[in-house]
């Protein structure tokens, strides 16, 4: 069919292996664990883990071509210092616009990247974890 057009994937799976392939830290970790530092759920265990990030994606549009996905990506830590280096380094490594990751046999093309809030401190039960967030709107194209 000539009008036929791919799905997006999970725009939260695009970004998880986008990060396990190109953030340092985690690209320099065996497998298993880089995949435990970072997903879409709330598993920040400071007992066992100095950081993690989250991704989750909160909204965003698309058409025939491309689409706009708006993702929170938070960084958990016990240490203000670090999280907030992590957090940093993360802006620097989305605003470093194109990324092309591959993700479920599909490469996913980020054309631009924009960031709608600064990486800060959100709120958090656990006083000794400091947890700060930035919101980023992706622009993919199919």
């Amino acid at each position: 069919m000539a009008n036929q057009i791919t799905a997006f994937g999970s725009i939260e799976r695009a970004v998880k292996a986008f990060l396990l392939k190109a953030y340092p830290p985690l690209a320099a970790l065996d497998p298993a664990a880089a995949d435990l530092r970072v997903g879409g759920d709330l598993a920040f265990e400071a007992s066992s883990m100095p950081w993690y990030i989250r991704i989750d994606k909160v909204g965003g549009r698309s058409d025939r071509f491309e689409g706009d996905f708006t993702v929170d990506v938070e960084v958990f830590g016990v240490n203000y210092l670090e999280t907030e280096s992590h957090a940093l380094d993360l802006e620097a490594l989305f605003l470093g616009y194109p990324h092309v990751v591959e993700v479920e046999d599909q490469k996913v093309v980020f054309d631009r990247v924009s960031q709608n809030t600064l990486p800060d401190e959100l709120p958090w039960e656990d006083d000794a974890v400091t947890r700060l967030g930035a919101t980023y709107v992706i622009t993919a194209r199919r």
